[in-house]
Parts: C-alpha cells; sequence; structure tokens
C-alpha cells in the first residue's frame, strides 16, 4: 500500500519564476482507449501524483511505474465537463524521464499545451498537473497528494 503524505493546500497555481501554461482540453479522448498498454502495465508503481480539489475529487492524477530503465506515466483526467485518459513513457538516459512519461501521457490523453516541458523535472510536473486541474474544475484552490510506493 502507497505510503501517503500530507495534502499540500496550493493557493496560486503559478509557481515562482516559471511560465502559466496554455491548457486546451476540448479534445480530451474520452476513455476510448480502454485495453490500452496503460491498462496492462501491473508491477513497478512507485509513485502517485494527484491533484485534489475542495470536494475530495481527484480532477487529475498520474501513476509511475518503472519496468527496468523505462518509466510509464498513466493520467486520469475528468471535470465537470470533460474527462480523459493517456499513457506515455520514456526510456534512455541524459534528462528527466518521469517528466518526460508525464507530459507524454498528457499529450496522449488528447490535451494540448502552449509549452513544451518534458524531461526538464518536477517543478514543470507540478506546474502542469495544476494548470490541468484548473482548466478542468474551473477552481483555483487545489491541494496536490504524492504518494510513494
Amino acid at each position: 500500500m502507497p505510503m501517503l503524505t500530507r495534502p499540500t493546500l496550493v493557493r496560486n497555481l503559478t509557481i515562482q519564476g516559471e511560465i502559466k501554461m496554455n491548457i486546451n482540453i476540448k479534445n480530451l479522448n474520452s476513455y476510448d482507449n480502454i485495453g490500452a498498454k496503460r491498462d496492462k502495465i501491473q508491477h513497478g508503481f512507485y509513485k502517485e501524483i494527484a491533484i485534489i480539489d475542495g470536494n475530495n475529487g481527484a480532477p487529475c492524477r498520474f501513476r509511475f511505474y518503472n519496468t527496468g530503465q523505462t518509466i510509464h506515466c498513466i493520467a486520469w483526467l475528468s471535470g465537470r465537463d470533460a474527462h480523459g485518459s493517456g499513457y506515455g513513457k520514456a526510456g534512455g538516459y541524459g534528462y528527466c524521464k518521469e517528466s518526460a512519461a508525464m507530459e507524454d501521457a498528457i499529450l496522449s490523453s488528447g490535451v494540448s499545451m502552449g509549452e513544451r516541458w518534458g524531461g526538464v523535472g518536477d517543478t514543470k510536473q507540478r506546474e502542469a498537473a495544476f494548470s490541468i486541474a484548473k482548466k478542468l474544475t474551473g477552481k483555483r484552490k487545489l491541494a496536490l497528494h504524492t504518494a510513494h510506493a
């Protein structure tokens, strides 16, 4: 069972020194690809990032799996009028595979972003998750929850 950490309330979705992301959720894929690779990963879970709104809902949830040298990310996104999911992976070396896999999962879910940020680290991961959750829910007060296996 994953170890839970205390959620952190975030009042402002922009991170100091970072540019706010331009997010478009119009093409969210509505779970059309059930049975895809993301539904078959069972081993290697090590981390989950979730954005929680005030109603105890989680508009954004990202799970990470490590299978050798490849990092897999599965994204589940849900809001008032849109929902979807995506799968991404990254391998190799010399960059942040976790953020690259997360960006790939977000893009495969149908979300488009104004900038490319995969491979640059966890600050951009958090910024993207908050920006997507804000776009999905319209809420500004959101909490970040990270669980590690």
